[in-house]
C-alpha cells in the first residue's frame, strides 16, 4: 500500500516551472490537487517554498508528497471540532458571567451613589 509512479507523475505534471507562472495560481493548483486512494489522503507541494512573486530562477528541487490514512485525518478533524465546541462553550459561559458581574457592579455603584447623594436631603 502506498503511492505509485503515476501518483508522482501526476503531481509533477501539474505545473511546468520552466514556463512563466503565477505563484498564486500554482499555489491554488497544488491545494486543489489532493485526492483519496486506498484509504489514503494524498497531497503534494514543491520545495523550496514558492516565492510570493514570480522569479525566473525559481525551480523546485523536491516534491513533498503527503499521504495520510483518511481515518486518522477524520479523527484529527473530529478532535479539532470537539475542542472548538468546548472552547466556544467555555467562552460563552465566561462572557455571560462577566456581563452579569458587570451589571451587578453597575447597579451597586448606582445604588451607592444614589444613597450618598440623597442622604443629606
Amino acid at each position: 500500500r502506498g503511492l505509485s509512479l503515476e501518483d508522482f507523475k501526476h503531481f509533477k505534471s501539474l505545473v511546468d516551472f520552466r514556463e512563466v507562472f503565477d505563484p498564486e495560481e500554482v499555489r491554488r493548483t497544488f491545494e486543489d490537487a489532493f485526492y483519496e486512494t486506498d484509504g489514503l489522503f494524498v497531497s503534494a507541494y514543491p520545495l523550496p517554498v514558492m516565492p510570493d512573486k514570480y522569479r525566473k530562477n525559481y525551480f523546485p528541487q523536491f516534491m513533498v508528497i503527503l499521504s495520510i490514512e483518511t481515518q486518522h485525518l477524520e479523527k484529527a478533524f473530529d478532535d479539532i471540532e470537539d475542542l472548538a465546541k468546548e472552547t466556544e462553550k467555555s467562552l460563552i459561559i465566561k462572557i455571560v458571567a462577566f456581563s452579569v458581574a458587570g451589571l451587578i457592579a453597575s447597579f451597586l455603584c448606582i445604588s451607592l451613589a444614589s444613597n450618598v447623594l440623597t442622604k443629606p436631603l
